[in-house]
């Protein structure tokens, strides 16, 4: 999916230059390039992933999302069969509105993918009914997909089961 570029004003705010949809099967591999000032975000809806960038490499589950911000190679490789999105955004709002998420290793997003794919399902919608998405509706869709990346806590809490296991844990 790659929306028509927004109107000038917005285009150095924020932009949604492609968004993909990847059905995987277990060992396939997608390889890219961001360039200086590309935001990826590849997230897993169903499966788990690898990421491999500048000497790093996470481990995606499900419902997780991982924003790669720096400039280079980056190798995605589906663990198991499943359903992956891949996000890219550019422009100065994503570091201000995740600005204390980021870092230069990549930032883990638990809970992402859903707002990635909400996002993403919204542009093939759009896609399917206007055929060029228009830009400045990719925009807003990535304005408020940023908007839930920022809610999202930045540490999940893990229950150890039930309330009775919980107290008992705790004393």
């Amino acid at each position: 999916i790659q929306p028509a570029a927004p109107d000038a004003s917005v285009q150095g705010l924020l932009v949604l230059p492609s968004a993909r949809l990847l059905p995987l099967s277990a060992g396939d591999r997608i390889t890219g390039y961001g360039r200086t000032g590309d935001f990826i975000l590849p997230a897993t809806v169903q499966g788990n992933l690898t990421v491999s960038a500048y000497n790093h490499y996470a481990l995606l589950d499900q419902g997780q999302a991982f924003l790669l911000q720096e400039p280079g190679d980056y190798t995605l490789q589906a663990i198991s069969d499943g359903l992956y999105l891949l996000v890219q955004l550019r422009g100065d709002l994503v570091p201000r509105l995740l600005g204390n998420r980021l870092s230069k290793s990549g930032s883990l997003f638990h809970g992402g993918a859903a707002a990635i794919r909400e996002a993403a399902m919204s542009l093939a919608v759009l896609e399917d009914e206007q055929g060029q998405i228009p830009g400045d509706a990719a925009s807003a869709l990535a304005y408020s997909l940023l908007l839930k990346l920022r809610a999202l806590p930045e540490r999940v809490r893990v229950d150890a089961g039930s309330p009775l296991v919980e107290a008992a844990v705790a004393i």
